[in-house]
């Protein structure tokens, strides 16, 4: 799959959420990789226009996932497996979960001094609203007041709330074993999450309270992992036409194509 960024003036990158377009184009091989051939035949493409919103829904949903995958990582320096949280319901519960099992891990083993350095990158990069495409900006480029009703709202209140709540917890492992020469930075990244929780409360608070006056259902968008529904009203610039897939039976690609070279 490979992702291309546009916007509808031409250019690639946008000074906003609110104007910035993503491309997902996505090829078809005969057989999946890894497979005898380093390259194969592409048998079919299908591009999928995500809207600006679903952008952003989507860069959130990322972002809530490499915090997990950290915190999942720091309790695995201890031997801490969290393979149960898959039975768990809501997706703010398998993120306070995630996180909680992060922090007993490490008070299992009080005498240990785990990584912290990529999570607390990813904790700077998400707490901090001036950072550009973060959720400061994604909330300003997406008022409530200009998507009641919208199909994607109620999604994106969803993931903000977990990220909070991943966030939240990510900011626990950290206090926990944070160094003396790096309190005061812990300090600015507490700073920074007080600052998000009131602008990502306020901004939940204010939706829910619109959508319950209004008249048109929400619906919410695919969950992580699945392929996002095509836009209602994609660009002219890329008209969604997946190609025909090979005749039955045929041991070549049923159109003219280019080559794929797999990634190893």
């Amino acid at each position: 799959m490979i992702e291309v960024p546009f916007t509808l003036s031409g250019k690639a990158h946008a000074s906003d959420a609110g104007s910035q377009w993503k491309r997902k184009i996505i090829l078809a091989v005969p057989h999946t990789f890894p497979w005898v051939l380093a390259r194969q035949k592409v048998c079919g493409r299908t591009e999928i226009n995500l809207s600006p919103i679903e952008n952003s829904i989507e860069t959130l949903q990322r972002r809530v996932t490499e915090l997990k995958d950290e915190l999942q990582r720091v309790a695995d320096q201890f031997g801490r497996s969290l393979a149960s949280l898959g039975s768990l319901a809501t997706p703010s519960a398998v993120a306070a979960a995630a996180a909680a099992g992060a922090v007993a891990a490490l008070q299992s083993a009080p005498t240990a001094t785990p990584r912290l350095s990529s999570l607390q990158a990813l904790l700077q990069g998400s707490v901090r609203v001036q950072v550009h495409g973060g959720v400061y900006e994604i909330c300003q480029a997406f008022p409530v007041s200009a998507n009641v009703g919208g199909r994607h709202l109620q999604t994106l209140c969803s993931v903000l709330q977990e990220l909070l709540c991943v966030c939240r917890r990510a900011l626990d492992v950290d206090k926990t074993y944070i160094k003396n020469e790096q309190v005061a930075f812990h300090h600015e990244l507490e700073n920074g999450f007080t600052e998000l929780e009131k602008l990502v409360v306020q901004y939940i608070r204010d939706a829910t309270l619109a959508t319950a006056t209004s008249p048109v259902p929400v619906s919410p968008m695919s969950s992580p992992g699945t392929s996002f529904t095509r836009c209602h009203s994609p660009p002219e610039v890329g008209e969604v036409t997946p190609l025909p897939p090979p005749k039955r039976g045929s041991t070549s690609c049923a159109t003219p194509l280019t080559h794929v070279r797999a990634l190893l």
